[in-house]
């Protein structure tokens, strides 16, 4: 993806092909050998912010993709544009270092737990500053690949901790089309059957789980 700013502005966010790298880990190096220049950042930030505002979207909290707003270096920023916003609220993808609920890639479990590590860390420095988050985050370790069984393993979780939970999901129509897009391997149509499904929602009947969005935390 090609940046919101001029891309001579936010060079050291970029490729030499002048778009964002392709994964996290990518970004994470340019911020642990020094690469990043941080008032860049917080100008694309910025502008992201007034793209997304201008849409007239009424925008319920804040996060990143890959979740790379929660990393030390990044978070301050966030916080001040999305307050500068009236935001109040903010995604903390700290999903418990115990739930496998049935994966078993070993990257995928270290990646989760690396980033869940990193994001209960910042919940204090989101507490501090008056922003609202939900208590639980479910969905990592599963991400791109929740189907009927996975979903009601997290569901379980949820209908035995009292609090507030977001559910992170990728629900799509077209695998094809969305595969050719996108090169993650994820399944949209197995993800948007399970959450729509009549199981799901009588288990959350059953179970008196309420729905809500972010914009319920305020």
């Amino acid at each position: 993806l090609k940046p919101v700013c001029d891309p001579s502005e936010v060079s050291s966010l970029l490729t030499s092909e002048g778009v964002f790298p392709e994964t996290y880990i990518d970004f994470m190096k340019r911020i642990y050998t020094g690469k990043i220049n941080y008032s860049e950042l917080r100008k694309e930030i910025h502008a992201q912010m007034e793209r997304i505002m201008e849409s007239g979207l009424h925008v319920t909290h804040i996060d990143g993709h890959q979740h790379m707003h929660v990393l030390p270096t990044v978070l301050p920023i966030v916080i001040e544009q999305a307050k500068q916003y009236g935001i109040n609220a903010i995604r903390i993808p700290d999903e418990s270092s115990l739930f496998v609920n049935y994966m078993y890639s070993p990257v995928r479990l270290l990646g989760k737990v690396g980033l869940s590590t990193v994001a209960a860390k910042a919940r204090p420095t989101i507490r501090d500053n008056g922003m609202y988050s939900t208590q639980y985050f479910w969905g990592m370790v599963n991400g791109g690949h929740i189907n009927q069984k996975t979903l009601m393993g997290i569901l379980k979780s949820v209908s035995k901790k009292s609090g507030t939970h977001e559910l992170m999901i990728h629900p799509g129509l077209n695998n094809t089309l969305l595969g050719n897009q996108y090169k993650w391997g994820y399944h949209w149509e197995d993800e948007l059957q399970a959450v729509c499904s009549n199981h799901t929602h009588l288990y959350i009947r059953q179970h008196n789980i309420e729905l809500i969005n972010y914009g319920d935390l305020i």
